[in-house]
């Protein structure tokens, strides 16, 4: 739970970045 809310904040613009732009 807590490392997926810290990979979409701190990778946000890698890997939330890329199926959050569709």
């Amino acid at each position: 739970m807590v490392t997926n809310q810290m990979k979409t904040k701190r990778a946000h613009h890698r890997d939330g970045g890329k199926h959050r732009s569709r």
